[in-house]
Protein backbone atom coordinates (compact mmCIF):
# COMPACT_ATOMS: atom_id res chain seq x y z
CA UNK A 1 0.00 0.00 0.00
CA UNK A 2 3.05 2.65 1.00
CA UNK A 3 4.45 1.89 -2.26
CA UNK A 4 1.61 2.42 -4.81
CA UNK A 5 0.94 5.31 -2.18
CA UNK A 6 4.40 6.78 -2.91
CA UNK A 7 3.85 5.63 -6.84
CA UNK A 8 0.45 7.52 -7.15
CA UNK A 9 1.90 10.64 -4.90
CA UNK A 10 5.53 11.25 -7.26
CA UNK A 11 3.55 10.74 -10.91
CA UNK A 12 3.28 6.98 -10.98
CA UNK A 13 7.53 7.60 -11.00
CA UNK A 14 9.09 3.75 -10.86
CA UNK A 15 12.73 3.47 -10.55
CA UNK A 16 15.13 1.29 -12.35
CA UNK A 17 18.46 2.55 -11.59
CA UNK A 18 21.05 1.61 -14.45
CA UNK A 19 24.01 -0.03 -12.49
CA UNK A 20 25.20 -3.37 -11.39
CA UNK A 21 25.86 -3.38 -7.60
CA UNK A 22 29.51 -4.51 -6.40
CA UNK A 23 29.84 -6.39 -3.46
CA UNK A 24 32.53 -4.07 -2.02
CA UNK A 25 32.68 -0.67 -0.85
CA UNK A 26 34.79 2.04 -2.37
CA UNK A 27 36.98 4.84 -0.15
CA UNK A 28 36.29 7.31 -2.97
CA UNK A 29 32.80 7.35 -1.65
CA UNK A 30 33.07 8.76 2.06
CA UNK A 31 30.43 8.31 4.32
CA UNK A 32 27.96 11.84 4.27
CA UNK A 33 25.22 13.14 6.43
CA UNK A 34 22.16 14.57 4.53
CA UNK A 35 20.33 17.31 6.52
CA UNK A 36 17.26 19.07 5.27
CA UNK A 37 16.30 21.40 8.04
CA UNK A 38 13.73 22.65 5.63
CA UNK A 39 11.75 19.24 6.06
CA UNK A 40 13.25 18.40 9.16
CA UNK A 41 14.87 14.98 8.35
CA UNK A 42 18.40 14.43 8.47
CA UNK A 43 19.94 10.36 7.11
CA UNK A 44 23.52 9.10 7.00
CA UNK A 45 24.64 7.49 4.14
CA UNK A 46 27.73 4.75 4.54
CA UNK A 47 30.87 5.08 2.82
CA UNK A 48 30.41 3.36 -0.62
CA UNK A 49 26.96 5.05 -1.39
CA UNK A 50 26.33 8.42 -2.95
CA UNK A 51 23.06 10.65 -3.79
CA UNK A 52 21.92 9.49 -7.19
CA UNK A 53 19.37 12.07 -7.42
CA UNK A 54 18.08 14.68 -4.84
CA UNK A 55 15.08 17.01 -5.90
CA UNK A 56 13.55 19.75 -4.02
CA UNK A 57 9.82 20.98 -4.98
CA UNK A 58 8.59 23.09 -2.04
CA UNK A 59 4.98 23.48 -3.58
CA UNK A 60 4.40 19.55 -4.30
CA UNK A 61 3.08 16.89 -2.87
CA UNK A 62 6.08 15.57 -2.76
CA UNK A 63 8.45 17.94 -1.93
CA UNK A 64 11.76 16.05 -1.06
CA UNK A 65 12.75 13.04 -3.03
CA UNK A 66 16.26 11.61 -2.59
CA UNK A 67 17.62 8.37 -4.11
CA UNK A 68 20.90 6.90 -2.79
CA UNK A 69 22.81 3.84 -4.56
CA UNK A 70 26.34 2.63 -5.11
CA UNK A 71 28.77 4.34 -6.19
CA UNK A 72 31.58 3.76 -9.26
CA UNK A 73 29.28 0.20 -10.43
CA UNK A 74 29.75 -0.94 -14.10
CA UNK A 75 26.65 -0.10 -16.37
CA UNK A 76 24.16 -3.71 -15.80
CA UNK A 77 21.54 -4.39 -14.06
CA UNK A 78 19.16 -3.10 -11.43
CA UNK A 79 21.47 -1.19 -8.52
CA UNK A 80 20.96 -1.26 -4.88
CA UNK A 81 18.99 1.58 -3.61
CA UNK A 82 17.23 3.80 -1.02
CA UNK A 83 14.56 5.77 -2.07
CA UNK A 84 13.15 8.65 0.15
CA UNK A 85 10.13 11.02 -0.17
CA UNK A 86 8.91 13.48 1.77
CA UNK A 87 4.71 14.07 1.51
CA UNK A 88 2.75 16.61 3.03
CA UNK A 89 0.43 15.13 5.30
CA UNK A 90 -2.10 17.52 4.06
CA UNK A 91 -1.80 15.37 0.47
CA UNK A 92 -4.83 13.74 -0.80
CA UNK A 93 -5.01 10.33 0.92
CA UNK A 94 -2.04 10.60 3.36
CA UNK A 95 -4.19 11.41 6.85
CA UNK A 96 -6.31 8.18 5.79
CA UNK A 97 -3.27 6.07 5.03
CA UNK A 98 -1.26 7.40 8.09
CA UNK A 99 -4.50 6.54 10.49
CA UNK A 100 -4.74 3.31 8.98
CA UNK A 101 -1.32 2.31 9.79
CA UNK A 102 -1.44 0.72 13.11
CA UNK A 103 -4.47 -1.34 11.86
CA UNK A 104 -2.75 -2.30 8.50
CA UNK A 105 -1.36 -5.82 8.69
CA UNK A 106 0.87 -5.37 6.38
CA UNK A 107 3.03 -3.48 8.20
CA UNK A 108 4.67 -3.85 11.15
CA UNK A 109 5.46 -1.43 13.98
CA UNK A 110 9.09 0.01 14.79
CA UNK A 111 10.79 2.74 16.57
CA UNK A 112 13.58 4.55 14.60
CA UNK A 113 15.29 6.97 16.56
CA UNK A 114 12.92 6.98 19.15
CA UNK A 115 10.14 7.71 16.72
CA UNK A 116 7.43 5.54 15.83
CA UNK A 117 7.57 3.83 12.30
CA UNK A 118 5.90 1.05 10.38
CA UNK A 119 7.78 -1.59 8.14
CA UNK A 120 6.90 -3.94 5.46
CA UNK A 121 7.89 -7.54 5.48
CA UNK A 122 10.86 -8.01 2.59
CA UNK A 123 9.84 -9.09 -0.46
CA UNK A 124 11.35 -10.74 -2.88
CA UNK A 125 10.86 -9.80 -6.51
CA UNK A 126 12.97 -11.19 -9.94
CA UNK A 127 14.86 -7.81 -11.54
CA UNK A 128 13.68 -8.89 -15.03
CA UNK A 129 11.49 -12.13 -14.79
CA UNK A 130 13.12 -15.75 -16.26
CA UNK A 131 11.44 -17.39 -18.89
CA UNK A 132 9.20 -20.13 -17.47
CA UNK A 133 10.04 -23.31 -18.78
CA UNK A 134 7.65 -25.08 -21.55
CA UNK A 135 4.62 -26.42 -18.94
CA UNK A 136 6.72 -25.80 -15.72
CA UNK A 137 5.14 -23.61 -13.14
CA UNK A 138 6.01 -20.25 -12.74
CA UNK A 139 9.36 -19.38 -11.29
CA UNK A 140 9.15 -18.52 -7.80
CA UNK A 141 11.63 -15.41 -6.64
CA UNK A 142 13.56 -16.26 -3.45
CA UNK A 143 15.81 -14.42 -1.26
CA UNK A 144 19.53 -14.01 -1.98
CA UNK A 145 18.58 -16.11 -5.46
CA UNK A 146 20.53 -14.80 -8.68
CA UNK A 147 18.66 -11.96 -10.29
CA UNK A 148 16.18 -11.03 -7.55
CA UNK A 149 16.16 -7.82 -5.28
CA UNK A 150 14.47 -7.42 -2.17
CA UNK A 151 12.53 -4.54 -1.45
CA UNK A 152 11.34 -3.24 1.98
CA UNK A 153 8.68 -0.05 2.50
CA UNK A 154 9.31 1.94 5.32
CA UNK A 155 6.25 5.01 6.75
CA UNK A 156 7.50 7.65 9.72
CA UNK A 157 4.33 9.41 10.04
CA UNK A 158 4.55 13.17 11.57
CA UNK A 159 1.93 15.74 11.82
CA UNK A 160 3.56 17.46 9.26
CA UNK A 161 4.66 15.01 6.97
CA UNK A 162 4.84 11.16 6.29
CA UNK A 163 8.22 10.21 5.70
CA UNK A 164 8.48 7.02 3.34
CA UNK A 165 10.94 5.54 1.69
CA UNK A 166 11.98 1.84 0.29
CA UNK A 167 14.89 -0.08 0.20
CA UNK A 168 16.12 -2.28 -2.84
CA UNK A 169 18.95 -4.71 -2.19
CA UNK A 170 19.95 -6.60 -5.12
CA UNK A 171 21.11 -10.52 -4.68
CA UNK A 172 24.80 -10.05 -4.64
CA UNK A 173 25.49 -6.81 -3.83
CA UNK A 174 25.74 -7.34 -0.02
CA UNK A 175 23.43 -4.19 0.62
CA UNK A 176 21.29 -5.05 2.80
CA UNK A 177 23.47 -4.47 5.73
CA UNK A 178 24.02 -0.60 4.45
CA UNK A 179 20.48 -0.57 3.68
CA UNK A 180 18.99 -1.26 6.93
CA UNK A 181 21.64 1.10 8.66
CA UNK A 182 20.63 3.70 6.56
CA UNK A 183 16.68 3.38 7.19
CA UNK A 184 17.71 3.39 10.63
CA UNK A 185 19.77 6.49 10.66
CA UNK A 186 16.66 8.57 9.48
CA UNK A 187 16.31 11.23 11.93
CA UNK A 188 13.19 14.08 12.64
CA UNK A 189 14.86 17.14 13.12
CA UNK A 190 12.97 19.90 15.62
Amino acid sequence: MLRMMVRLLVGGMTLLLCACGSASTSVDAPAQDIRQPAYHIALHIPAGWIVLQQHTQPDAGTPYTLIIGRYNVAPGATNSSLNFQVVKASSPGIAQFVAGLPHNTQYQRTQINGRVAYMSPSQTYFVAPPTPSAGGPPPVATPGAPGTLTHIDYALPTTTYLYSWYTEAVAGDNAAADLAAMSHSVQVLP
